[in-house]
């Protein structure tokens, strides 16, 4: 094992002196505070690595070519046509290459985690692949650290383009279960890609998002050692609610903290997966369990709290 010892560094607690965290392969085994051990790496400053939520690998390839004037009037549509005259004229192995380069980058700068959007997946003439999920191979197999957790956004439905399932199980992915009997979230996929989990969130946005509070915060909490998040709350309601069907609802709603400090919960008419101003400004949703009878208003209820509700 190797030990590093910081004089000062941010941790969950807030700033701290003598931290000294040991390292078990790639993966941190410890953290404690006290003077270093004879062998341990000094630093003065311990940070956490940060994430790059947004990447588009094959852009490295054109950094710093689209940052400067044009002979013409420049918007953002005239910086689009730089990255596609470079997207067209990648081949797979230049696209595997160009991330490969980033990602080593990234880890120098102190990124330790990447969300890679990637939308480049047919030939530069538009037609597919012999194998559909070539350049998404391409991207994965650039990456410097095998990732524990792969996140997918949309295409885990039914329609004509679809096709996160059927790409990832030509890739191996071993399918536990697709789809549950839940609103909003539906189309929830969980499998594993050897010892990757894998987890495919719906598309629309608050279905993703609701399902992201629900598995993937948990998941990350468990692989981290992390206490799991403590969301559930009781509270009662403050209008009635119709019989629920055969899913489980979470009702986006406002809360109110009364003066005895229990929790008062409304829920919003609308209930679109759409709405995303709505879930926005909810602080908390109402749980409504399968084949759940109507419940009258005043009546005690579950919710999760998203914010600190309003006193």
């Amino acid at each position: 094992m190797t030990s590093l010892h910081f004089a000062r560094a941010l941790t969950p607690q807030g700033w701290r002196s003598d931290v000294r965290v040991t390292l078990s392969g790639a993966r941190i085994a410890s953290v404690e505070t006290g003077a270093p051990h004879p062998g341990d790496e000094r630093h003065a400053l311990g940070l956490p690595a940060l994430a790059n939520l947004h990447s588009h690998a094959f852009q490295r390839a054109m950094a710093g070519l689209a940052e400067r004037r044009g002979p013409t009037t420049d918007t953002f549509w005239t910086w689009r046509e730089t990255m596609y005259a470079h997207a067209l004229a990648m081949t797979p192995e230049e696209v595997e290459a160009v991330a490969a380069q980033l990602y080593v980058e990234m880890l120098e700068a102190g990124f330790a985690a990447v969300a890679e959007f990637h939308y480049l997946h047919n030939q530069p003439d538009g037609s597919p692949y012999a194998r559909r999920a070539e350049l998404a191979e391409r991207i994965a197999a650039a990456r410097t650290a095998k990732a524990d957790v792969l996140v997918t956004l949309g295409g885990a439905s039914v329609g004509d383009y679809d096709l996160v399932q059927s790409t990832l199980t030509d890739v191996g992915m071993l399918l536990d279960f697709w789809r549950i009997a839940m609103r909003p979230g539906k189309p929830l996929m969980v499998g594993s890609l050897g010892d990757i989990k894998v987890l495919g969130l719906p598309g629309n946005p608050v279905s993703s998002m609701v399902c992201a509070l629900l598995f993937l915060e948990p998941l990350i909490a468990a692989m981290a050692r992390l206490p799991a998040p403590a969301r559930q709350q009781p509270a009662v309601t403050t209008q009635a609610l119709a019989a629920n069907d055969h899913r489980q609802d979470y009702l986006r709603a406002r809360l109110v903290r009364r003066a005895d400090g229990g929790l008062e919960a409304s829920s919003y008419g609308k209930q679109d997966s759409s709405q995303m101003k709505i879930f926005a400004n909810s602080d908390a949703l109402i749980i409504r369990p399968p084949n759940a009878p109507a419940l009258a208003a005043a009546a005690a209820c579950q919710v999760l709290v998203l914010r600190a509700p309003a006193a």
